[in-house]
């Protein structure tokens, strides 16, 4: 649930403080000034699904407790922790896509920055196996039954 609302947190504050700024000028004032650039475009579109898709998992993560069906609890926690993986990659990649946007006049830098992101991202990504093992471990600890543990496993391979 933390982690989540951080997510939506941090998400929607880099909507709203737009990489580039604003135009001053009166044509086009209050236009964001990166409006064409397809960098920009790709930050607004995964920024906005990391923000949705984090406030989804909190929302599922806050009705989970008093669901009464043990089935549905199961299955929204697998959810929520599909939700949350996605949230984790697009959040990711709006921090790649927004500095190049920004950086895109100075080419060399920007090709290094995103290099240095998409290097450390996919290194964190690939630990996705080790952290579905770690959550159908806790639910097995906690013994919620076989059928989480098979719900787990077919929703995240």
């Amino acid at each position: 649930m933390l982690m989540a609302t951080l997510i939506a947190t941090v998400t929607f504050a880099a909507a709203f403080t737009i990489p580039g700024g604003f135009q001053a000028e009166d044509p086009h004032k209050g236009m964001v000034v990166l409006g064409r650039n397809v960098a920009f475009r790709t930050f607004i579109i995964t920024d906005t699904i990391a923000t949705t898709s984090s406030m989804m998992a909190a929302v599922v993560l806050l009705i989970m407790p008093f669901r009464a069906n043990k089935e549905i609890r199961e299955s929204s926690l697998g959810a929520s922790v599909i939700l949350l993986w996605l949230a984790l990659v697009t959040m990711g990649i709006a921090f790649v896509t927004g500095l190049y946007a920004v950086l895109s006049e100075l080419l060399p830098l920007a090709i290094v920055v995103c290099c240095i992101g998409c290097i450390f991202s996919s290194k964190v990504y690939s630990y996705f196996e080790a952290i579905k093992g770690f959550f159908i471990s806790i639910l097995e600890r906690k013994k919620l039954g076989r059928s989480t543990e098979q719900f787990l496993k077919t929703a995240l391979s």
